[in-house]
């Protein structure tokens, strides 16, 4: 076990072990029945329910409890309107139709179809669909001769975030933009639809945000508190122009079945019943879209318990706790994880048995909005936490399906799947554990959560008889921790096939009788989350594995010389001194690695444990992009993580080596140049790190 020695790692698996008695189904039950009873959009006075609801818990369980409040752009609606001009007109349904196995979808609090942050605004024109929206079906639009000016745009939900759709067609001179679930997407075609399938219905709605970046849109790198200097919002890179809804399938039907003008290029079809064509017209829509502008106060939640030898040293666990309607999948299932999670590792600790370092269980705010409370929290406590943190452990859609999967660094793959091999597969014969079942589905990946767009991955090389790791995208709290900070993080959870993704029917009937009949997989996910928290807070030696780490870098580095080496005008690009740094930083981790494993840390010296554990700490932050360094023009100024970041034509997927991959993506030879000797560099600094653990 790596970072401890025998007799500690046997009452680790012990302590871990004990964790499969006290996890409880009928405990994180309650919690998610309580947490997913009705709609809590952040900014609602349900919203502030549930703080007050996570800290009484917490409270009950012994844990030392505080807030961080901050007062955020957060406009809501004041009107929603979509009609169709063009006879028979009509004006289209912005509800989901009420079913009888989720009447929380008829709760009079639940919002209509909305974006967050969309502009507001009330225009009228001919529609023209737009396939995805991404730039190479806006080329191919241009290509079959019809311009976006003046007209409004219909795209399908898939393939990258709902904010760089509005963005694209906005560029393209489009005054407004409507969004629908297509059938071939998340509903019908890809299975039974809600109530007696998992995917999204005719009815169903995907809401969701704009914000093209984290934190609050209108104070980008600054603390929102009352009185902070913003930008108006329609002046901030982040936000969109151009008023914007989401349909249904059903009601955007309405519209495209009488769109004419050329037929779609066949990968653009999908599956409505009819041919689709792109217009323009000779449907006309008008599209009105009202909010109230204002400014919100939200509210992250912490609970924790001081470590035992080290409460200077944090391990945080943490799940968004606002939703887009009743979220029994997003999020309350992952909120339900952290908090049953807090409850049994404070039941250890007042049974005498407390982690060496302190637990921090959180749960943020508006998330929804563009991971607005996290982030907030980070860029005021940065130094901080930089300092303190050793690990993130993030459980955003703890469960939707069957098929365990998880994301993290990789010099914490290792310790996922450790972890797994000492918990029951849920549903499984007698013996196996959630990693024989992962490691027999040999899927060549987690999973996708729900909402991530396709492209390219950056899933860490791993053994072939091993489980795939992969390493996280965009979208979720550990962007913060993992591509601001640059400190390990984890995202782990039960995945399936799931349409109903930011809809009001994400309701408790879908989880408790379809994705996890007598909460087993919620127990299960909560069981690995805190023997993940306990298995990195009682190590001697921070458990980071740069080996598996350096593989991970090695593998994106060829692979980025073999992409430039494509493109003419970088040919010669210098990756030589970049090679000759990897092949540094590797032989480091590979003797760093060997030494922590040999190492019996029960009997090291307390001071050689200290060195070790803080030289492994110290590695990752180094892989950031310095203060003094030039920005990444593509990337979130938020994330400097020059390993791992957000592929910036997705906005979910992730991309190894940002700042050398997007000079190579624009064919830009000077800075590919600067990207090459940047990352150099900051590798040679973390290999000198990695000797010194010994």
């Amino acid at each position: 076990m790596l970072g401890y020695g025998p007799r500690s790692a046997a009452a680790q698996r012990a302590l871990e072990q004990r964790l499969t008695e006290l996890v409880r189904g009928e405990s994180v039950g309650a919690l998610t029945r309580a947490l997913a009873a009705r709609p809590h959009v952040a900014g609602t006075p349900a919203q502030a329910a549930t703080a007050e609801y996570v800290l009484a818990q917490m409270r009950d369980w012994g844990l030392a409890v505080e807030t961080a409040e901050y007062e955020v752009y957060l406009p809501h609606p004041v009107e929603a309107v979509v009609e169709r001009l063009t006879p028979p007109a009509r004006p289209l349904a912005l509800r989901e139709p009420v079913l009888p196995e989720a009447p929380e979808s008829g709760d009079t609090t639940q919002w209509p179809a909305w974006h967050g942050y969309a502009a507001a605004g009330d225009v009228r024109g001919p529609l023209v669909y737009v396939n995805y929206a991404r730039e190479e079906d806006l080329d191919r639009l241009a290509e079959l001769g019809v311009d976006l000016a003046g007209r409004i745009a219909l795209a399908r939900y898939g393939e990258l975030f709902r904010g760089l759709k509005v963005q694209n067609v906005q560029r393209r001179g489009a005054i407004g933009c409507l969004l629908y679930s297509d059938p071939q997407d998340d509903g019908y075609f890809r299975g039974d639809p809600f109530p007696t399938g998992p995917m999204r219905p005719a009815g169903g709605l995907q809401r969701g945000s704009l914000n093209t970046r984290t934190g609050d849109p209108t104070a980008p790198g600054r603390v929102s508190r009352p009185g902070v200097a913003r930008i108006p919002p329609a002046e901030s890179p982040a936000l969109p122009r151009i008023p914007s809804l989401p349909l249904a399938a059903a009601e955007a039907a309405e519209l495209l079945r009488d769109l004419r003008g050329p037929e779609v290029p066949q990968e653009w079809q999908g599956a409505l019943p009819w041919r689709y064509h792109v217009g323009p017209g000779p449907v006309e829509v008008r599209l009105r879209v009202a909010h109230d502008g204002a400014l919100r106060t939200i509210v992250n939640t912490f609970g924790r318990f001081p470590g035992r030898t080290d409460p200077d040293e944090w391990i945080v666990i943490g799940g968004h706790r606002d939703a887009w309607c009743c979220g029994a999948v997003d999020n309350v299932s992952g909120v339900a994880s952290v908090l049953e999670a807090a409850r049994v590792c404070a039941e250890l600790a007042r049974a005498g048995q407390p982690p060496r370092r302190s637990l921090v269980f959180a749960t943020w705010d508006a998330e929804e909005w563009g991971l607005i409370g996290s982030t907030e929290w980070i860029e005021e406590h940065a130094a901080e936490l930089g300092a303190r943190v050793v690990a993130y452990i993030n459980q955003d859609i703890a469960v939707c399906g069957p098929e365990f999967g998880a994301s993290a660094s990789p010099s914490l793959a290792g310790v996922v799947r450790d972890v797994t091999r000492g918990v029951a597969e849920p549903g499984g014969p007698v013996g196996t554990s959630i990693y024989d079942a992962w490691r027999a589905r040999a899927s060549g990946g987690p999973p996708r959560r729900p909402g991530e767009g396709a492209g390219p991955s950056s899933a860490p090389a791993a053994a072939s008889d091993e489980p795939v790791v992969g390493v996280p995208g965009g979208g979720s709290d550990h962007e913060g921790f993992l591509l601001h900070l640059g400190l390990p993080a984890i995202d782990c959870g039960f995945y399936g096939r799931w349409g109903n993704y930011h809809s009001a029917y994400d309701t408790l009937h879908f989880l408790e009788a379809q994705a996890d009949p007598g909460a087993h997989r919620q127990r299960a996910a909560a069981t690995v989350t805190a023997a993940l928290a306990l298995r990195l807070g009682n190590a001697w030696v921070a458990p980071l594995d740069y080996a598996e780490y350096a593989r991970v870098v090695a593998t994106a580095v060829q692979a980025a010389r073999e992409q430039a080496g494509k493109v003419e005008a970088l040919a010669g690009a210098p990756f030589d001194e970049l090679a000759a740094a990897v092949a540094g930083f590797t032989a480091a981790a590979e003797s760093a690695t060997e030494r922590v494993r040999a190492t019996n840390w029960d009997a090291a010296p307390e001071d050689a444990r200290r060195r070790a554990h803080a030289a492994l700490r110290s590695v990752e932050p180094l892989l950031t992009r310095p203060p003094d360094a030039r920005p990444d023009p593509l990337a979130d100024p938020f994330h400097r993580n020059l390993v791992f970041g957000v592929n910036p034509l997705s906005g979910y997927a992730g991309w190894t080596l940002p700042g050398v991959t997007g000079a190579i993506v624009r064919a830009d030879a000077g800075r590919l140049a600067y990207e090459l000797e940047l990352l150099a560099q900051q590798l040679r600094r973390a290999a000198a790190r990695l000797e010194s653990v010994g």
